[in-house]
């Protein structure tokens, strides 16, 4: 079963589905799915689709939304911080959290690409999250430390210019027009330092050969997240960043549900020995 809600943030509404199976267990888990820079709900392959449509069949409740300023929710590209994003999932949070409040759900967050850096802000914003999925994470200080000589990552080096609409200033980025404040963010951001200091379970899925990674930004990424237990780092063979493959985002799905229903008997198991 899909469900259209809407939620406000900031003055703005965002548009999401959410896939609520017809049945499950009291307090099962809530995955909010955070898509990349330029990615939508549905994403590519429609992989947010197949994700909440399986996850369903699992007893898995999923939700897949478009970021105020994209796709069906309310407000401009132009004006997109990753504070501003990391406020919209805040407060789709503190939405399920009031639609369920006789129900302890765990709360799992799902970031795809650039929405990674987002997901991993906010579960230090917020005691409610309870678990991280990294699927492509996308680090813009990874990149200057790789010193990465590919143009299609190298923000530092696109100009700035005026939008022909808003007339504010922003960054020309693959077909996108990046608020200045958002590279400004991406420059200082220090998502790796939160990342290194977090200790709630994480899985981590990458493509084997992600165009957007290099062996130094990969060993970077392992080290960071199998330090703790209960996390690990999955690579799907050929895949590419985005997995546009069916078999590809297939075996994404699969391998992140059985992460999440393992988590969710854990977590079972813990509370019954408490």
């Amino acid at each position: 079963m899909i469900i259209p809600i809407q939620i406000n943030s900031n003055n703005k509404f965002i548009m999401g589905m959410l896939h609520m199976p017809m049945i499950r267990s009291k307090g099962s888990p809530i995955v909010i799915i955070c898509n990349g820079l330029g990615g939508t709900r549905a994403d590519v392959n429609r992989i947010g689709i197949e994700a909440g449509r399986i996850a369903e069949q699992c007893g898995v409740m999923v939700f897949r939304f478009d970021y105020t300023g994209q796709g069906q929710s309310g407000g401009d590209f132009w004006d997109v911080t990753i504070d501003g994003r990391v406020g919209d999932v805040l407060e789709i949070i503190h939405f399920f959290k009031g639609c369920f409040n006789t129900e302890e759900h765990k709360i799992i967050l799902l970031g795809f690409s650039d929405g990674a850096k987002v997901v991993i802000r906010a579960s230090e914003s917020t005691e409610d999250v309870n678990a991280l999925i990294l699927w492509s994470p996308v680090f813009f200080n990874l990149f200057q430390e790789a010193n990465s000589e590919n143009d299609t990552i190298n923000i530092s080096k696109t100009r700035i210019v005026r939008h022909p609409k808003s007339q504010k200033l922003v960054y020309p980025f693959q077909g996108l027009w990046m608020n200045s404040q958002y590279l400004k963010e991406l420059k200082e951001e220090e998502t790796l330092d939160i990342l290194h200091n977090s200790t709630i379970p994480k899985i981590c899925v990458l493509g084997s050969d992600d165009e957007f990674l290099n062996n130094f930004m990969i060993q970077e990424i392992e080290r960071l997240i199998t330090k703790n237990s209960g996390s690990e780092v999955f690579h799907v063979k050929g895949a590419n960043h985005v997995f546009s493959k069916k078999k590809w985002a297939k075996e994404v799905i699969d391998v992140t549900l059985n992460w999440i229903v393992e988590f969710s008997m854990n977590n079972l198991d813990n509370n019954i020995r408490e």
